[in-house]
């Protein structure tokens, strides 16, 4: 019953565009003070700093993705699924899919319960290339989740 579908939205570039080095100077913000926070494990003040960097760049990429939150959003309240989270994630693509864009991107991550019928393989939406995930079986995701290695 605790088991989640993962599935990865894949939005528009326009979506995560960043014209003008927010989201990267949020980002090497947010490295920088995880960094000294790691090196100094004792000082409750740069853990702060640490989090506060983190919660800044989670906030703008939130704000960004909005129009996909919303799309993927009123998908699955059309399927009855009604428990669900989303958060955005870097993730690499390196496939041989021509419609996502390779390299390092932001990506929404939508979790549901597995107990929900799976989303289609072929969702597309005004805000988002794809999702990628759709079909992935439970037990293929409890083996990766788990890392067991071996044939």
């Amino acid at each position: 019953h605790n088991m989640q579908r993962c599935v990865f939205v894949v939005p528009r570039p326009e979506a995560f565009a960043d014209p003008e080095n927010e989201i990267s100077d949020l980002e090497d913000a947010a490295a920088l003070a995880a960094r000294a926070a790691d090196a100094a494990k004792d000082d409750e003040a740069l853990a702060a700093a640490a989090k506060k960097a983190k919660g800044a760049l989670l906030r703008c990429l939130q704000g960004r993705a909005a129009e996909v939150k919303g799309e993927v959003r009123d998908v699955l309240l059309a399927r009855g699924i009604e428990n669900f989270s989303m958060k955005p994630v870097k993730r690499s693509y390196c496939f041989e899919r021509g419609d996502i864009p390779r390299g390092a991107q932001y990506v929404l991550k939508v979790k549901y319960p597995a107990l929900a019928a799976p989303l289609p393989s072929d969702l597309r939406g005004a805000h988002f290339v794809c999702a990628l995930g759709t079909q992935t079986g439970m037990l293929e995701h409890l083996m990766v989740k788990s890392r067991v290695m071996g044939p």
